[in-house]
């Protein structure tokens, strides 16, 4: 390779910057068009550090407490899709194992270190979070929630793999066991 060249194009010549971005962005639309339907939602990362709930809620208590409550949980729409178009890598894509089958955090490990991670200055820049339990309809669904759930699962790899839209939040520990589980075996 020789300086001042670009191994990857055939005249030796380097994309700009934007044209990357723009590129790259285009990688983004089916997530974009799922944050544009609801099908999948952004907490909030205002809620999520601010919040007083002791546990991780599923999308449709979440919604509830939204409505019920008169609080800001999840961005809206136009918001979300705003944030992903940044490319400031403001949402906060967290990947983790569900500790049950019924709840992924019956211990509030998960929901601690996401608190921390928002409020510590690597957080700083994130507006808005998705975890797949308060992002996506869980069980029980309605058939209205079902569908939408289904345009998610499409796409939800896009969450993890935008380049310019997401920061990936990976839990490395794996928390306790509930001790309710003592003598189970879940697979």
């Amino acid at each position: 390779r020789s300086a001042g060249r670009c191994s990857s194009s055939a005249s030796g010549a380097c994309p700009s910057a934007s044209a990357i971005t723009r590129s790259s962005s285009e990688y983004d639309d089916k997530l974009a068009a799922a944050l544009t339907s609801g099908a999948i939602k952004l907490i909030r990362a205002d809620f999520m550090k601010q919040s007083t709930q002791p546990h991780l809620l599923r999308r449709q208590d979440l919604e509830a407490l939204e409505r019920d409550e008169q609080i800001a949980v999840f961005l809206k729409p136009d918001e979300a899709v705003a944030l992903l178009r940044s490319n400031t890598r403001g949402i906060a894509a967290l990947t983790y194992g569900w500790v049950t089958p019924d709840h992924p955090d019956e211990t509030d490990e998960y929901l601690a270190n996401m608190r921390r991670f928002l409020n510590h200055p690597l957080g700083a820049h994130i507006g808005g979070c998705f975890g797949d339990f308060g992002s996506l309809p869980q069980r029980p669904r309605s058939a209205e929630e079902a569908k939408g759930f289904n345009v998610a699962l499409g796409c939800m790899g896009d969450v993890y793999a935008s380049a310019m839209g997401t920061t990936v939040v990976r839990h490395k520990t794996i928390p306790k066991r509930p001790a309710r589980l003592d003598g189970e075996l879940v697979v």
